[in-house]
């Protein structure tokens, strides 16, 4: 091959590189243009599906705003803040006290607690509720049903609440049955560990009370529900016990209670509490003590030194037996006794702080002959009469350091048939009675019903009296300064005139 051809086959050889590459070239612009097309179809699809967006946006709030101004219409509670709603929520959760009768204990209703149902109302609540641990503190336990769901519904309260101490009414028999005791095992020592309250309630506690005589039930200690109150308790601060009377080894409950503040009793032994779980209480209230023996005052004093408030109900007898304590209540300030024969037991120095004094009367039978601590710093008197208002003066002669008093008639259904008031303010109105309770500024008059005639009529010619004598005699007691008529059926339209004996008349209805 010469030259000449050589350079031909290069020409040629070149121009077909070339050719290849300018084809190539053609189809990525090809590929470009059609990938450009499909680039701008797709920006103008998502700027039209941005607007979409928007006008759905616009149209959503419109509906919400639409749907939250009709329930306001409806509901104005859901116009209220966050923070105005949640003490609403907060409102609905108090710790329920015990009812004052054995007939509250036969049966507690199916009871849900009210953060679920204010969680239940609607979206906004729900999340609002579940972002306040404190709603959910407070548990209901009824083990006399099904336990099917408790521990779920223990670990969601458990959960939901945080680290918060937590409420707790437990009603359940005093024995449980082994598979109970399984499931009880896997929640109960959790939730008392972190309970600051508890309520432990016996469906049985009135046929128990009815039957003093048939003694505690013999309970094998791992089938009692009082075992898991052998359990630490580091955050008890109200302990509640009705019923349960039972033999388990008592030494072993509250090991540790080293916040308790107040115990309530009804229906079960003080002796079942050991001695150490006193030592913090400020509040002890006994009813109905199964014992059927006279609780020893000296063993409440040297058990409990920092007692506040001591209550003793349920003794229908006459209390003989124990002599009266000597060392005094330092720190007692509030007492409220079964009957009048009690204060025997204390000595005449042994009540030096009390300020408050609450007597209920079975009977007014032989109460000037019992000896009355001296009291120096007693200051208000409640007394509640169960039958008959004869005698109650030779009461109040006895305390005149009183300057409220407080004359409640009992709702107990065994003083359906108590005498009205009439006999008190006739006694009180006699001249030689006037002057008894001489620094009484107060009058409270409690569930008194005025249903005959004449009860009215004493009772103004008694306040009318005092009156009359505080303007007439230089050393006369001290003005009547307030009357205070408390859920009592007082003619309204008398008021008038017991403003014209007294200066202030206030009138205190269940709704207030």
């Amino acid at each position: 091959m010469d030259i000449t051809e050589f350079a031909r086959a290069q020409v040629e050889h070149h121009e077909a590189e070339l050719r290849t590459l300018y084809e190539q070239r053609a189809a990525a612009v090809g590929r470009k243009r059609v990938a450009d097309d499909e680039l701008a179809r797709a920006t103008a699809g998502s700027r039209a599906a941005a607007l979409d967006l928007e006008e759905v946006d616009r149209m959503l709030a419109a509906r919400i705003d639409l749907i939250s101004h009709q329930n306001a219409s409806l509901a104005p509670i859901h116009r209220l803040s966050q923070d105005i709603l949640l003490l609403i929520f907060s409102a609905t959760l108090p710790e329920p006290d015990l009812p004052s009768t054995p007939g509250g204990f036969d049966s507690i209703p199916n009871y849900t607690p009210s953060s679920f149902t204010v969680s239940a109302v609607c979206c906004g609540w729900r999340r609002l509720a579940l972002s306040y641990p404190a709603l959910w503190t407070s548990m209901h336990l009824d083990l006399t049903r099904s336990l099917k769901n408790l521990t779920e519904f223990s670990q969601t309260l458990l959960h939901r609440s945080g680290n918060l101490a937590l409420c707790v009414r437990i009603f359940t028999h005093s024995a449980v049955d082994a598979n109970s005791t399984r499931e009880l095992e896997n929640v109960l020592p959790k939730i008392l560990s972190r309970s600051r309250w508890v309520q432990l309630l016996d469906p049985n506690v009135r046929a128990r009370v009815s039957d003093p005589g048939g003694g505690p039930r013999r309970v094998p200690a791992q089938y009692s529900i009082l075992k898991f109150f052998q359990l630490p308790t580091p955050r008890l601060q109200r302990l509640l016990i009705v019923g349960h009377h039972v033999l388990v080894d008592s030494a072993q409950l509250l090991p540790f209670t080293p916040v308790l503040q107040e115990l309530r009793l009804f229906a079960y032994p003080l002796r079942n509490i050991p001695v150490a779980a006193l030592r913090t209480l400020v509040d002890i209230r006994l009813s109905r003590d199964p014992e059927q023996e006279p609780t020893s005052m000296s063993f409440i004093n040297a058990a409990a030194p920092r007692l506040r408030h001591l209550e003793i109900k349920g003794c229908l007898t006459r209390v003989a037996g124990p002599s009266p304590v000597t060392a005094p209540f330092v720190s007692l300030e509030v007492l409220c006794l079964d009957t009048w024969d009690r204060l025997s037991q204390f000595s005449s120095e042994s009540l030096p702080a009390v300020t408050r004094l609450e007597i209920r009367f079975w009977t007014l039978d032989h109460v000037e002959t019992i000896r009355v601590p001296s009291m120096p710093s007693l200051r208000a008197f409640r007394a509640t009469v169960v039958s008959t208002w004869d005698g109650v003066i030779p009461v109040l002669g006895q305390l005149p350091q009183v300057e409220t008093l407080t004359v409640s008639v009992s709702t107990l259904p065994s003083s359906a048939h108590t005498r009205p008031t009439s006999v008190l303010w006739r006694d009180w109105a006699v001249r030689g009675n006037l002057a008894i309770l001489p620094r009484l500024h107060t009058l409270v008059l409690e569930n008194v019903e005025f249903k005959e005639g004449d009860e009215v009529a004493h009772l103004f010619d008694f306040l009318e009296a005092r009156a009359a004598l505080e303007r007439d005699v230089p050393t006369a007691p001290v003005v009547l300064e307030r009357l205070i008529l408390r859920q009592s059926g007082f003619p309204p339209w008398l008021v008038p005139r017991l403003e014209a004996c007294v200066a202030s008349v206030v009138i205190q209805t269940p709704n207030r």
